[in-house]
């Protein structure tokens, strides 16, 4: 999004999170630019709305979710830019379950709200 931006991210990285964003945001259609955003803010009246028990997924398709539900139950989400910086320590915690749930999970969203998020 104009003014946001990463450092640190080599080509590869930028091209799966820019492709899977796009993936997800036209088989969710949904107009949230970066659904996979995990630096996230919640109001205190969404948590309540949103069947947080049925929230199914893991890894950072938890982030998919929790934008769809949110959207689906009327709320708006609003993005902010940020500067976001490749890991100093540690390791990707990405695996093959994680990739194949972000891949399947748009679906099963989309069939839960029966189209897109609700306006």
């Amino acid at each position: 999004m104009p003014g946001g931006r990463t450092e640190g991210w080599d080509l590869r990285r930028r091209l799966l999170s820019r492709s899977g964003n796009l993936y997800v945001r036209a088989v969710l259609r949904a107009p949230v630019r970066d659904l996979t955003a995990g630096f996230r803010c919640w109001r205190r009246e969404v948590l309540e709305t949103i069947d947080l028990g049925a929230v199914a997924t893991r890894g950072y398709g938890f982030q998919i979710e929790m934008a769809y539900r949110t959207l689906r139950a009327g709320f708006r989400v609003t993005e902010v830019p940020i500067c976001f910086t490749e890991r100093r320590a540690g390791k990707s915690k990405m695996s093959g379950s994680i990739v194949t749930e972000a891949l399947l999970l748009p679906w099963k969203l989309r069939r839960l709200g029966r189209g897109g998020p609700r306006r």
